[in-house]
């Protein structure tokens, strides 16, 4: 009863409202969810040649441990960037709702065999910060629509510091042994969601650390390219 109340409460001193036109109820109408520029052609994440699959390129294989990076959108759509700035900084939990149904949308059809779901560790110091991981979440809810499994095989080993205004190769330097494996990889395929990818470094540090415990094929699953 009283978290009912607190909700009411809440809700009336906080209505939800669109990020993008302002419609009372929605996080994202569907009008203005039908307007975000998401990605309809894949294409190799470290390069940017055009792949049908998102999965790297031939040239680039050398350079990376991933099989590939599902990217929804781009990182300048108003209401994409929006939702996952609310998430991310403004403690907008619901805000995950929206990111994950668009996520699903575009990427329903990804291969299930012997894939699992699970998502980039956040450093103890942003998760004491925030109370929560954003890509966990969203992993989550992502994992529930695919029907597939969700499980946490990663840990941070070490707390990096903030990749933003980091050169790419700082970037990857950064990220150099950040991981650690929790669980049996083995044979395993793993699907690895996070928020936002720039050079990759982070995702590509995940998926060295799962191939050397014996993992078969890393995927990235990420809501936008910035």
């Amino acid at each position: 009863m009283i978290l009912k109340i607190k909700k009411l409460v809440n809700d009336f001193l906080f209505p939800i409202k669109c990020v993008s036109c302002g419609k009372q109820d929605y996080l994202l109408c569907k009008q203005c969810k039908n307007n975000v520029k998401i990605f309809d052609e894949g294409f190799c994440f470290s390069c940017l040649r055009k792949r049908e699959d998102f999965s790297v390129c031939p040239s680039c294989k050398q350079n990376t441990s991933l099989n590939g990076v599902f990217i929804l959108g781009d990182y300048k759509d108003y209401s994409l960037k929006k939702l996952i700035w609310d998430l991310k900084f403004n403690f907008i939990k619901d805000s995950a709702e929206p990111l994950s149904s668009l996520l699903f949308e575009r990427f329903k059809d990804l291969d299930k065999n012997n894939f699992t779901v699970t998502s980039v560790p956040l450093n103890e110091k942003k998760l004491k910060q925030r109370g929560f991981n954003q890509s966990e979440i969203i992993a989550h809810n992502f994992s529930k629509r695919l029907t597939l499994g969700y499980e946490n095989v990663l840990e941070r080993s070490k707390n990096t510091e903030s990749q933003k205004d980091l050169t790419r190769f700082e970037r990857k330097v950064n990220m150099e042994q950040a991981f650690n494996i929790v669980a049996k990889v083995q044979d395993r395929n793993f699907y690895v969601v996070d928020d936002v990818i720039t050079t990759g470094a982070t995702l590509d540090s995940c998926a060295k650390v799962l191939k050397e415990a014996g993992a078969k094929q890393v995927w990235g699953v990420v809501l936008a390219r910035d």
